[in-house]
Parts: structure tokens; C-alpha cells; sequence
């Protein structure tokens, strides 16, 4: 069984790595390649190719593959970080009058949504936290957060998912631990494309300001790589959603299996339940609940 996950779990990260980070770089970089020759003529670009000896091109290759394989494990360890900015954790004087724009406009977005409409309903509840005053100036951050506080709503189960969340993880079954991964995976692989073609996009307009590239290519570059980049931030968007969705099941499904494992009795009514997780997240975080007699532990069997 261990074996059979860790093969699966392998093979998910060469995916991930090859189809998420990997072939995007390359990508990216090819592209801005192929803008240079461009600029400065594809006859020079392969003269000066044809100039090197086989060993000479054969090193050019390597260096470009290790290049590219560097770039795409330095963005792999950034990966969080980059998730987060486009989550909307901007910060600095700029960053946060920039988040304070897009919080504005969030909250439009969230005030034009009619509770009657079933289709609008079900877009406040995949796409923005109950509460207003911790709405986020981004679509993708609103759509996490939004999962986050669904435990953590006073009205279901009263549950810090920031701070469970890596307990919870632990104690899922394997099946789920691998769709969470797989759905995590494809809205970093989005937010991943994203990036390189917000990226590319100034880099083509900067090429074709100082060089002397053709205004239609290189306007053209630029909007399409604009374009693109809008549409492949919406495709993580809805990958986010999926994610929020899976993280929110295992809230429901698991989240009494965590107190069992912490040794906890499981409590009998809903309102108990409440009680006894913040006593639970008093316990741990602070050292000391308010209510200790909640706290009981399990018989053992």
C-alpha cells in the first residue's frame, strides 16, 4: 500500500514538475528567444549557430536546458509565495493602496450578486467569504478564503482551518490526500502560465521599443500575451474552486476523525462541537483553555 502511494505520489510530482513548471519556462523562454532573433534577424541568429563546432552547440544546449531546468525549480520553491500575490497580499505603500483598490472592487463585485438567484447565491458561496470586512482584492483570493472560513463559520462547525488544516491532512485517507494534491497542482500549473505571460508581455514591448522589431509583432505579442494571461488566471480561478470545494469535504468528512486522534470524545450535539474546538485551538496555541473541562479525553477500547 505505502508502496503503491509513494509511486503515485512520484509520478504526481513528475507531472507536476514537467507539465506545470517545466514545459512553461521552456516556453517562455523560447519565446523570448525567437523575439531577439527576430529583432535582430533570424539569418544572424543561425550564422552565428552554424559558427560553433558540434561540441560548441552541444554545451549551447545543455546550457540552455540547465537554464531552463533552474528557472522552473526556482519557481517551484516560489510557489507559494507566487500563489499568495496573486491571492492579493500585496505589500509596501503601492501594494497596499493597490489592495485597497481591488478589496473596493470585490466588494462591488459581491454587492451586485442578487441572494434570491440560485446561480448568484452559488457564486457568494464559492467566490467570497461570509464575512465582508475579510474579503481579499483578488477573484482567486476570495475563492480560498471563502474555503478557509467555511469551517470556521460560527454557524457550522466553529473549526480554524489555518491552524487544523496541516493536523486534518495527516489523518485523511490517501484517495483524498492525492485529489487535493491533484487539484492543488492544477491551479498552481494556471497560476504558474499566468505569471510567464504577465511576464512576457512587457518583455515583448521593452524588445520592441529598443529594437528594431516590428510594431505589428511585437503589439501584437504583447496584447495576445495579455490575453492569454487574463484567460489562464480564470482557469485557475475555476481550478481554485475545485480545490476550496475538496478542502471543505474533508472539513465534513474528516474533521471528527481528528479529534479521535487527538484522544478527544467525540462530542454529541452540534453546539458541543463548537465548544470543544475552540477549547481544542485554546489548548494548543495558547497553552490553556478557557473551558479545561471540556476537554475529555476518549475511553480507551
Amino acid at each position: 500500500m505505502l508502496t503503491s502511494l509513494f509511486g503515485k505520489a512520484t509520478g504526481l510530482f513528475d507531472k507536476r514538475f514537467i507539465l506545470g513548471l517545466l514545459l512553461p519556462c521552456l516556453a517562455f523562454i523560447g519565446a523570448i528567444l525567437a523575439l531577439i532573433a527576430i529583432a535582430y534577424g533570424w539569418s544572424a541568429a543561425l550564422g552565428h549557430w552554424r559558427q560553433l563546432s558540434g561540441g560548441e552547440q552541444a554545451l549551447a544546449a545543455l546550457a540552455v536546458l540547465a537554464t531552463v531546468t533552474f528557472a522552473a525549480l526556482l519557481l517551484g520553491i516560489q510557489l507559494p509565495t507566487l500563489t499568495r500575490f496573486w491571492e492579493g497580499y500585496w505589500y509596501g505603500p503601492a501594494g497596499r493602496r493597490c489592495a485597497a483598490a481591488g478589496r473596493r472592487l470585490q466588494l462591488r463585485r459581491r454587492r451586485r450578486l442578487d441572494p434570491s438567484d440560485p446561480r448568484d447565491d452559488m457564486r457568494r458561496y464559492y467566490e467570497f467569504p461570509v464575512d465582508p470586512g475579510r474579503i481579499l482584492p483578488t477573484r482567486l483570493g476570495n475563492v480560498l478564503r471563502a474555503a478557509e472560513s467555511y469551517p470556521g463559520d460560527e454557524e457550522r462547525y466553529g473549526v480554524d482551518a489555518v491552524f487544523f488544516w496541516p493536523r486534518l491532512y495527516l489523518v485523511l485517507p490517501d484517495q483524498c490526500r492525492l485529489a487535493l494534491a491533484e487539484a492543488r497542482a492544477s491551479m498552481e500549473q494556471m497560476l504558474v502560465v499566468t505569471t510567464l505571460l504577465a511576464a512576457a508581455a512587457p518583455i515583448a514591448a521593452l524588445i520592441g521599443l529598443t529594437g528594431p522589431l516590428p510594431l505589428a509583432i511585437w503589439t501584437s505579442t504583447t496584447v495576445g500575451c495579455l490575453l492569454s494571461a487574463l484567460l489562464s488566471y480564470r482557469s485557475a480561478v475555476g481550478a481554485a474552486i475545485t480545490f476550496g470545494d475538496l478542502v471543505r469535504a474533508a472539513f465534513d468528512l474528516y474533521r471528527r476523525d481528528l479529534l479521535r486522534q487527538l484522544g478527544l470524545a467525540p462530542p454529541e450535539t452540534l453546539g458541543e462541537e463548537r465548544a470543544l474546538w475552540k477549547a481544542v485551538s485554546q489548548q494548543l496555541y495558547r497553552r490553556g483553555a478557557d473551558q479545561p473541562e471540556l476537554l475529555r479525553f476518549e475511553r480507551p477500547r
